[in-house]
């Protein structure tokens, strides 16, 4: 009976410790990714808009030749500060569907100014077509280079529908972890310090298995060079990833330290009460 009881807490605990991993990965996604505040934060961390700044004149550069113009006419189009305006709307188009479109108006008509200057200095002609096919190729170019913005409203749709999943799941977990306790409560009422060793089993395992997976994601995945749509997105993602790391190491060791001294301290008082019993009587 007493090898069921046992077998049966053990159950109990790795229940209490697979609510606990669960809470933890759910608000580490929550307060990190899911975070509108968070993200911006980041963005200015990792140099985001001039790294984006770099990265779209580049991309303007490669129409230069082609156009036969000189790349003087590109000089202070954009500024870091236009492409933190514009990048703040499309986070707000992400996380709030705010609908705020990103407008080139400005970048044409500035562009289309230093032409005609370029054009009147140099002595040089062009066709009104060709000229207003190169200013609308470059207003394109601005466009998908700071956004895939065709897919926002799509994004939104999924990041809305997976705050309500995560709701409903942590609301579940909250639950399962309350009932977790609480039998292990009823079941240790007259051995109270069996439910802290037992909590003490669940705490260790919690912890190993976020050790686990760190290691895991360490060895497996190229955390620091990750690319996707350009380097300074890939900066930002670089950063949040190796700072989910760390948490989540950060997390291990102390759910291990904590399920050590809750199995090691409560055994070891439990042993100390036993022997001193038959001294006192």
């Amino acid at each position: 009976m007493r090898i069921l009881k046992n077998i049966f807490m053990l159950l109990i605990s790795f229940v209490l410790a697979i609510t606990i991993i669960v809470t933890i990965l759910l608000q580490l996604i929550s307060r990190t990714i899911l975070d509108k505040n968070y993200v911006i934060a980041k963005l200015e961390q990792t140099n985001y808009y001039y790294e984006t700044y770099q990265y779209v004149m580049s991309n303007f550069e490669k129409y230069i030749h082609p156009s036969g113009l000189d790349e003087s006419v590109l000089e202070n189009i954009i500024t870091e500060e236009q492409i933190k305006q514009d990048t703040n709307k499309i986070l707000a188009n992400l996380y709030e569907n705010a609908k705020q479109p990103i407008t080139t108006e400005q970048i044409e008509a500035k562009l289309s100014s230093q032409i005609q200057i370029y054009l009147a200095t140099h002595n040089v002609s062009a066709t009104q077509e060709a000229l207003d096919d190169f200013i609308q190729t470059i207003a394109r170019e601005y466009k998908n280079s700071i956004s895939h913005y065709e897919y926002e409203e799509n994004v939104n749709k999924g990041y809305v529908k997976l705050l309500k999943t995560i709701k409903k799941a942590k609301r579940l977990v909250s639950v399962s972890m309350s009932v977790a306790i609480i039998i292990l409560v009823l079941i240790n009422l007259k051995s109270k310090y069996q439910f802290f060793v037992y909590s003490g089993v669940a705490s260790f395992a919690v912890g190993g298995f976020l050790l686990i997976l760190e290691k895991y994601i360490q060895n497996n995945i190229d955390v620091k060079n990750i690319l996707i749509l350009n380097q300074a997105f890939s900066n930002v993602l670089t950063n949040c990833a190796g700072q989910l790391l760390h948490f989540l190491f950060q997390y291990s060791l102390i759910f291990i330290i904590s399920g050590m001294l809750l199995i090691i301290l409560p055994n070891f008082m439990h042993i100390l009460k036993a022997s001193d019993g038959p001294q006192k009587n």
